[in-house]
């Protein structure tokens, strides 16, 4: 007898389900969508190209060492996101792709924030066209795809993301998500087979992997995949279960690298916040970022977002009955309409991460923490669920025509209104002073911005400014530690220490992970007060104790410095540019003292294996054009200011060593048309009047 064959499971279709598309290279008969969604993403974010770098972008990048070098790449792997920054806040975020994409920006852009913007735009662009390939992947009208990924590609609930440079988070994540979803379709629909769809199915873990290690949020990719398969695609769960196995092998491998062997954790809770306060908050979270995409107005970088305290509280019931509609509709439409249903499906799984029930890690008085940046992947399926109820709309329009025009002309008014709307809130992001004033419009007693703008006026020296601002946030946080850090460093720059010094001690008695860093910094203004004694016994006990990182020895050769000891300066200089050798504020001072000790061979040292890191440091540079001027190698001195100058032209020092060298080489020509440059470029400049010395011949 013959083996009786087995029945294939019959396919159920919808009314509205889509048709498969007809082959994989349908699409390119309409190239012209594949230049212009990128065209139109790029556009809506041109004007961030021009701004600068902001809020977390100083210590991720502009600050961050670690960032500057292909040598720390250890380290991204290795630590938490933040693991570089004072704080006591326990962030919790494992993000090496999104570090090593500084380093690459870095290396080409040096620290100019247009290149970072420029990858964060490019991006956006590469992600809006992926978004248009899935949708077609996934529906059989192309117009469908084309209008969702034109609403993707201008959506101003993206501003955080594209227009910050450290934004890019969410983006970096999202690029490989919906590549690895596009590999895991062309897997999984025949177009592929036997050993191919293997290899596909490999492919689509790399890059769910890839995105793990940019952003956490890229796990939603599981909760997708399970929806596609058995709502979308009308899969069975023995097949769904088999094509979302990949997935579950690579988070699996990533949470035991992660949690055990490099023990990076997860954000605390709060104490003071119990489960059910969590519970009870997510419905209205979720709610306010479904008004947010639906809506997007009065977005804010800094979004105060209480706990709902229970069932008492009118916003649990609010959140409830947004939510629990929605989710209504979608049930009772399961039949009907199921790929209108597996797109709202496919929503509210993307909020999963952002309810709080994993913390995200924010300052206590932001709440349930919020943030529009976290929009990034749920947006997607917003779009998409607005263009499939349009469409549905236009079925029910008798007149085809009439109804194309209609629909089209809606989605047009749609893409308009966004497309402004963005370029309006990019602005917001084009420096701090913009960003911090526009966000303390919206919350005006939140002491991180308040903090954080008059850091900014302190960097750009407007200290009535900055003065003012700090007495405003002291009246309200008298003992903050993010006010006193501020407050600490505008005394600094007045040189009034010692009303320092009682602030520093109430940070080191309210830190815990940065204690070391609190403590360093209290020894360096004991020391600029002249209380010697107190700050070396401070620096002696964080060696002793192994606590001890580069600034700590840099603080130490600067007391040893000040007190005359020239060889123990050198050596702690030495042992701090050993744990950062790429710091080129350490080197400088150390191949600067050895140079002035008379030690040129260390110093040349010194200040060539800074090249590797600083090649195009015009002050480097110049450094080593005096150094080989004081060894009598004029060939090299003047080839080396030549160097600095096309880097820094308009640099009077820099000018005026180079006029000085040439004149020394004997070439009285070109020193004299050097000096007359100085005094063109700084005409009352200390530089400029030696040089008018010298070309009177004095």
């Amino acid at each position: 007898m013959g083996k009786k064959k087995k029945k294939k499971r019959p396919i159920r279709v919808a009314p509205d389900a889509p048709k498969q598309a007809s082959s994989p290279s349908a699409p390119s008969t309409r190239w012209w969508i594949w230049l212009a969604l990128p065209a139109l993403a790029v556009g809506v974010y041109a004007n961030s190209l021009s701004f600068e770098f902001v809020w977390d972008d100083w210590p991720l990048i502009v600050e961050d060492y670690a960032i500057k070098s292909f040598s720390y790449l250890h380290e991204f792997l290795l630590h938490d996101f933040f693991h570089n920054r004072e704080s006591d806040l326990a962030y919790g975020y494992y993000r090496p792709v999104v570090k090593l994409s500084y380093v690459f920006d870095y290396a080409l852009w040096n620290d100019n924030p247009l290149g970072f913007h420029l990858t964060n735009v490019s991006l956006h662009a590469m992600a809006t066209v992926l978004v248009f390939a899935l949708v077609r992947r996934l529906s059989s009208r192309f117009w469908v795809a084309a209008i969702s990924g034109v609403l993707f590609a201008v959506h101003p609930i993206h501003s955080e993301n594209v227009a910050w440079v450290a934004g890019r988070t969410d983006v970096l994540a999202f690029v490989p998500v919906i590549a690895s979803m596009l590999c895991h379709l062309s897997a999984g629909n025949g177009t592929s087979r036997g050993s191919g769809a293997y290899w596909l199915y490999g492919v689509a873990g790399g890059l769910f992997a890839l995105a793990l290690l940019a952003k956490e949020m890229a796990a939603v990719l599981i909760p997708w995949v399970v929806i596609i398969e058995w709502i979308w695609r009308n899969q069975s769960w023995r097949v769904v279960a088999r094509r979302t196995a990949p997935y579950l092998v690579v988070i699996g491998l990533y949470f035991i690298w992660r949690f055990t062997v490099i023990d990076v954790g997860l954000p605390l809770i709060p104490a003071d916040v119990g489960a059910g306060a969590i519970v009870a908050s997510a419905p209205m979270t979720l709610a306010r970022y479904l008004l947010w995409l639906i809506f997007p107005v009065g977005q804010s970088a800094y979004v105060h977002n209480p706990y709902v305290t229970g069932p008492a509280d009118i916003r649990f019931w609010a959140g409830v009955v947004a939510v629990g509609a929605l989710i209504a509709v979608l049930v009772r439409k399961r039949h009907s309409h199921p790929t209108i249903v597996a797109a709202g499906g496919l929503l509210l799984t993307s909020f999963i991460p952002l309810l709080n029930f994993v913390r995200v890690a924010g300052p206590e008085d932001m709440g349930a923490v919020m943030a529009e940046r976290f929009c990034y992947f749920p947006s997607l399926w917003c779009v998409v669920l607005v263009v499939l109820l349009l469409d549905r709309g236009r079925l029910e329009i008798g007149n085809p025509r009439t109804a194309a025009i209609a629909v089209g002309g809606v989605a047009v008014a749609i893409s308009l209104v966004l497309s402004i709307a963005t370029v309006r809130r990019n602005r917001v992001w084009q420096s701090d002073e913009t960003l911090y004033r526009e966000t303390l419009k919206q919350v005006p007693t939140a002491p991180l911005i308040l903090s954080n703008l008059a850091k900014h006026y302190i960097r750009e020296k407007q200290w009535s400014q900055a003065d003012q601002l700090l007495r405003r946030a002291e009246k309200q946080y008298p003992k903050a530690v993010l006010i006193l850090r501020a407050r600490i460093l505008w005394l600094v720059a007045q040189k009034q220490f010692a009303e320092a010094i009682p602030l520093q001690l109430s940070i080191s008695e309210q830190t815990k992970k940065g204690q070391a860093v609190a403590q360093n910094n209290l020894a360096y203004l004991l020391r600029q007060n002249g209380e010697m004694d107190r700050s070396r016994a401070i620096i002696d006990q964080l060696i002793e104790s192994g606590q001890a990182y580069s600034d700590v020895y840099v603080n130490l050769a600067e007391a040893e410095r000040a007190r005359g000891r020239t060889d123990s300066a050198l050596d702690a200089y030495q042992r701090a540019l050993s744990l950062r050798p790429d710091a080129f504020s350490i080197a400088n001072a150390l191949g600067s003292l050895a140079m002035k000790s008379g030690d040129l061979d260390r110093a040349e040292a010194v200040f060539r294996e800074q090249l590797r890191f600083h090649g195009k440091n015009p002050g480097l540079l110049n450094n080593l054009a005096l150094l080989y001027k004081k060894k009598g190698n004029l060939e090299q001195a003047l080839a080396h200011f030549a160097s600095a100058l096309e880097h820094q032209p308009d640099h009077p020092g820099t000018r005026l060593n180079y006029a000085n060298t040439l004149r020394q080489s004997g070439d009285l020509a070109r020193a004299k048309q050097q000096y007359r440059e100085v005094i063109r470029l700084a005409p009352s400049s200390p530089q400029a009047k030696v040089a008018q010395s010298a070309l009177k011949g004095r």
